[in-house]
């Protein structure tokens, strides 16, 4: 997915799911140990949304922290302090999403807000 796409869907995404207290975008290999690492810190949603070569996947990260860090409307929601953490070699680029009093109808719908605006990427 180009980056001007995953900018947009990720607004949108915040735009209508407005729990969202902060997220995170960063890249991975290992998406189920990355996943259970941030349930520790209580980001209950954690999708994979493309996935690339290493080179296209650090630049990718790289792209996305920049512009949620600095331009979107939604930049004091990022949490990322940095651009370009995370495994050099990684292959996989991920969002995870704190929730706000979340409850089980969140986790219920957890499914639906990731396929609405990530349908093509695997989780």
């Amino acid at each position: 997915m180009e980056i001007q796409q995953l900018c947009i869907q990720i607004d949108k995404l915040l735009d209508e799911y407005t729990k969202v207290e902060s997220f995170k975008i960063g890249k991975t290999n290992d998406p189920k140990a990355r996943e259970d690492d941030y349930h520790v810190d209580d980001y209950a949603f954690f999708k994979v949304i493309d996935e690339g070569s290493e080179k296209e996947i650090s630049e990718a990260e790289k792209d996305l922290i920049h512009y949620f860090t600095i331009q979107s409307r939604h930049k004091k929601k990022c949490a990322n302090k940095q651009e370009g953490g995370g495994s050099p070699d990684a292959t996989m680029l991920y969002i995870a999403l704190k929730i706000k009093d979340i409850s089980i109808n969140d986790l219920n719908i957890k499914t639906y807000i990731f396929d609405k605006y990530f349908s093509n990427t695997n989780s």
